[in-house]
């Protein structure tokens, strides 16, 4: 944050906390209180709540030039070049509709006091915001792309681009499709089920320890780690959770192996989903406790819990190997004649 050259804005409502606003300060970003505008859609999309307030952005004409972020984003590389892209720039996504969760404008009191009047008589397909601005920025599907790296990119006031999905990258495709087709600058956590603040996403979803680190980055700052101590206690139970789990279908599943060696008989149901839960269960296990962990004296620590499992498993192994030997033996030996 230290690095930043433009300033960080955050604008609240009348229920924000004292506190939250003190801790704000304390990290240099400036706060600026905006009344609630409530969806004009409320009765069918209950939903999108206050969601219109974002349109009060415009109004602050005391700036020049916003870049809008939701709060479900997550910024990975340098976006200084935003700041030139025109008067009204967002990103398409899947359709010809822009998403709203990361958006470039200049405040304009005309362009407000206009947006004032139609927002109440515009459609928005989804009771929201997003959908509001897709009608009065109609024409944003047909404008040219922002190429942040010419320098001498028009930056008019009346100038509409779209951007490219590298500042609007969605968390679902980044994870379901190739992540080396295009090096995303901003993740937008837009699946509900995937929000980094959500706790039970840290064993999936990589990333979202990225915006922890960052989060307890930011208590830090602040003088607070009691959020951290809370959730280094969650990761600890999940690490022993996984761990359980996998040394439980480790034991059933060489039990498993043994029936099928040593007795020659059939795996049964049970056996047959024990194997098959046994080899995602080990990579959920090792990767939760390598590849989550920040430190490598941490890493150290992890391996040298897992190691007695791997011993014991060889050993296991070696035993069941040496029981099958002589089980052949005593199995083929000729029957002595007297």
């Amino acid at each position: 944050m230290q690095n930043m050259k433009e300033p960080y804005i955050i604008f609240y409502t009348e229920n924000v906390a004292t506190q939250s606003l003190k801790s704000l300060h304390s990290l240099g970003i400036d706060t600026f209180p905006i009344n609630e505008i409530d969806t004009p859609y409320r009765a069918s999309h209950k939903g999108a709540k206050f969601q219109y307030t974002r349109i009060n952005l415009w109004a602050m004409t005391n700036y020049t030039t916003f870049v809008s972020l939701d709060f479900d984003t997550l910024v990975k590389h340098d976006i200084s070049a935003l700041f030139r892209c025109g008067s009204f720039c967002a990103s398409m996504r899947h359709s010809d509709k822009f998403n709203a969760g990361v958006m470039v404008l200049k405040p304009n009191k005309t362009v407000f006091d206009d947006m004032s009047k139609k927002y109440s008589i515009l459609p928005s397909y989804d009771g929201g915001d997003q959908g509001f601005m897709n009608s009065y920025f109609s024409d944003t599907k047909y404008a040219s792309m922002f190429n942040p790296d010419d320098m001498n990119w028009p930056n008019e006031s009346n100038s509409i681009h779209t951007l490219s999905m590298a500042y609007n990258y969605d968390i679902g495709v980044y994870y379901l499709q190739s992540r080396l087709l295009i090096e995303p600058k901003i993740i937008h956590y837009t699946m509900g089920p995937t929000k980094p603040w959500i706790w039970w996403t840290y064993p999936m979803f990589d990333l979202n320890w990225e915006w922890y680190r960052l989060r307890i980055e930011v208590e830090r700052l602040d003088g607070d780690s009691s959020e951290g101590l809370r959730v280094f206690f969650m990761e600890t139970l999940i690490a022993l959770f996984l761990l359980l789990v996998y040394k439980l279908l480790l034991l059933l599943f060489f039990t498993a192996v043994y029936a099928r060696i040593i007795h020659d008989t059939t795996p049964n149901l049970a056996q047959v989903l024990q194997f098959i839960l046994f080899l995602p269960t080990t990579a959920a296990a090792i990767w939760f406790t390598l590849k989550a962990i920040s430190t490598f004296s941490d890493r150290c620590i992890a391996m040298l819990i897992l190691l007695p499992s791997w011993i014991l498993l060889a050993n296991c192994l070696c035993r069941r190997l040496s029981a099958v030997d002589n089980t052949a033996l005593v199995r083929y030996e000729p029957v002595k004649t007297s």
